[in-house]
């Protein structure tokens, strides 16, 4: 199962890695971290551009069955938790090519 998940760097006193690594990490076993820039325009058309952390998981199968479900619905919770700690409309999250951004 291949994620992405797409944090923004602001709004807290310290990084996405040491907010959210070691959950990811708990979740789907481990990530790689990628910082990067984001933009996307808000409702007067201007161009909002902010530094983001790119993680990118790629969770391997585990011994009973429904891990895949588990791994969806737990990264689907975090990236929820993420918008609303964060104070954000959305939150990008890409599961297997299928993206959704997750409202708080």
């Amino acid at each position: 199962m291949k994620i992405r998940l797409i944090v923004p760097n602001y709004n807290r006193n310290t990084s996405p890695i040491v907010a959210y690594g070691s959950l990811i990490a708990d979740i789907a076993g481990g990530f790689t971290a990628t910082q990067a820039v984001g933009g996307w325009k808000d409702d007067q058309g201007q161009l909002i551009v902010e530094p983001v952390t790119v993680f990118d998981i790629a969770a391997m199968d585990r011994p009973h069955a429904t891990f895949p479900t588990l791994v969806e619905s737990d990264m689907h919770n975090l990236a929820k938790q993420i918008a609303r700690e964060l104070f954000q409309t959305c939150v990008y999250l890409e599961i297997d090519g299928v993206v959704e951004y997750v409202t708080p």
